[in-house]
């Protein structure tokens, strides 16, 4: 059947034409009536009766009539379509030009405070949704106080946040500009009259301690001071006062104080090293959602140290607190995956989780990208590259990136042998209390590479870090013993510190035990080749080659 408009053929049975739209049983558009104009609008109908079809409107006739045609049914559906998309560009162009910077990152400045005439150093770490929510803590040093969790917003250069406790509220009201942002406060103290100040702050990174904030997490006040005695920040180090300052944190329920003071009996700094009290704030501080407290917790069950070695447990504790942007989570984990310790060796996923650290400020993770080139794992060695994240790692304080560069120099591994820079590098990490930099270190002195040979200074600088939990420390402690260098032999204390290094995660201290265990074996002591099959088998089983070797050496 022909459209009586156009003409076009169409499929029989069609009401309307494809091509123009036309009702297919109309008269040809020249015969076409106009309907009649009622004069009136039609009476309303009763609801029970249909409506009638709806009329044209009367049209004004002051006003020439415009010639219109039927909308067609193509025009409709091309309008359907089109529409929409639209509306997408329009919004979607709004929204492109009002999206809000980010003003997430670690802050550090100097509040004034006007009221009482005082002054204080004071960090913020806060991150920020795609709405310009932001959450995070602040932490004021001493004389003024106000250390808390903080929540707020930001509009456009605008940034507000308060901070609040139990006894007051402080509101901060800032502008920002580029990577600073300077204001105003106003403290409302419960029961009590105001205080004002303003604020300075610099964005000193981008990074954030964790995207987990809360009041419990968020160091207090007692936690802030203890950590300027913990790193002498301002004030002369105090293992001491920092510990009394982290107790009282912990005691208000300061999970944030758990956690240091946990990290204090871990690392044996200001007490003796007792790993169960350590184990238990660290679980207590990490079941409350303090991600630094999961990580550490997560380190005693990947090295076994004094717990039953569980590496699925770790890598859940890792992942947890990864998962809440803590980056030394990430790191561990991916420490995991490099070594394949409990999982599947994946290199691939290891440099995903060195690289989500990195990129989020946290620089031991640029580090971690630096062994995977170093060890050619998943990539092709590459010593130059390697050397250049170490570097840029350690001048932007990672202690990890000094020691993986020192070690480089040590063995003269893609750079130029240089005992001297080794010394220096390690003796960097030491001084901030990485004792893998100490253990390094002793090492130099023992040998009398680039330094007069020590064994004293070596022995000092073994036990410092075998007490602190670095188990590497103590292994190269009971080889001082072993050999009588700088001590009187004893092989019993070899043995006790061989014993404690192995249990701790470092399998060279297994292969001594194992050594041990086989020269037993092999003048007729009973159970001596099992022993030593034991030992040479879990440092096996950890990638220690020589350990592998040994094995097939066995009776």
């Amino acid at each position: 059947m022909n459209c009586p408009k156009c003409g076009t053929k169409n499929p029989t049975g069609s009401v309307y034409c494809f091509n123009c739209g036309e009702a297919m049983n109309a008269p040809p558009a020249a015969q076409q009536k106009a309907p009649p104009v009622p004069d009136a609008a039609p009476p309303p109908q009763p609801l029970a009766q249909p409506m009638p079809a709806p009329q044209p409107r009367a049209t004004n006739p002051a006003s020439p009539q415009v010639p219109h045609e039927r909308i067609s049914k193509r025009s409709i559906v091309v309008a359907v379509v089109l529409f929409p998309l639209v509306l997408l560009c329009i919004f979607g162009l709004r929204h492109a030009f009002t999206v809000q910077e980010d003003f997430g990152g670690t802050y550090t400045g100097v509040v004034h405070n006007l009221t009482g005439g005082l002054s204080s150093d004071f960090t913020v770490s806060f991150s920020q949704d795609s709405h310009g929510a932001i959450e995070g803590c602040m932490a004021v040093k001493p004389p003024l106080g106000g250390s808390g969790y903080l929540k707020g917003q930001v509009e456009g250069s605008q940034v507000t946040f308060d901070v609040s406790s139990a006894f007051f509220v402080i509101g901060f009201k800032g502008q920002s500009e580029s990577s600073n942002f300077n204001g105003t406060y106003l403290v409302s103290v419960h029961n009590g009259p105001s205080q004002n100040g303003t604020f300075q702050l610099q964005r000193t990174s981008l990074a954030v301690v964790s995207k987990v904030f809360s009041s419990s997490i968020c160091p207090n006040d007692e936690a802030t001071t203890g950590n300027m005695y913990y790193s002498g920040d301002g004030i002369s180090q105090d293992y001491s006062n920092a510990l009394v300052h982290f107790e009282n944190a912990c005691t208000s329920s300061n999970m944030a104080g758990c956690a240091k003071l946990g990290h204090m009996y871990d690392y044996a700094q200001g007490v003796k090293r007792d790993t169960a009290k350590a184990m238990n704030l660290y679980q207590v501080a990490c079941d409350a959602g303090e991600m630094s407290a999961c990580s550490e917790l997560g380190g005693f069950y990947t090295n076994g140290d004094d717990v039953a070695q569980d590496y699925e447990h770790a890598r859940a504790l890792e992942q947890r607190a990864c998962d809440a942007a803590y980056w030394d989570g990430c790191v561990r984990l991916a420490s995991l995956y490099d070594w394949g310790h409990g999982v599947t060796q994946d290199f691939a996923k290891a440099s995903t989780l060195y690289r989500k650290a990195c990129d989020g400020g946290y620089m031991d993770g640029c580090a971690g990208l630096g062994s995977l080139s170093s060890n050619g794992h998943g990539v092709p060695q590459d010593y130059s590259r390697a050397t250049a994240l170490f570097q840029d790692a350690c001048d932007k304080k990672s202690l990890v990136g000094c020691v993986m560069l020192g070690s480089l120099y040590y063995s003269g591994r893609g750079v130029t042998q240089d005992y001297a820079k080794a010394i220096n590098l390690f003796q960097k990490a030491c001084d901030g209390r990485y004792m893998t930099g100490c253990a390094f270190l002793g090492r130099l002195y023992e040998n009398g590479y680039g330094i007069n040979r020590d064994y004293s200074e070596a022995r000092l600088l073994y036990q410092k870090a075998c007490d602190a939990g670095t188990m590497v420390g103590c292994t190269m402690l009971g080889n001082l013993y072993s050999n009588g260098e700088g001590v009187a032999r004893n092989s019993v204390q070899a043995m006790a510190l061989y014993r404690k290094g192995c249990s701790g995660g470092n399998m060279d201290g297994c292969v001594k035990l194992g050594d041990f265990y086989e020269q037993q074996g092999k003048v007729g002591v009973s159970k001596g080749f099992v022993e030593a099959r034991s030992f040479y088998q879990r440092a096996c089983d950890e990638g220690t080659k020589i350990a592998c070797d040994k094995l097939k050496t066995l009776p």
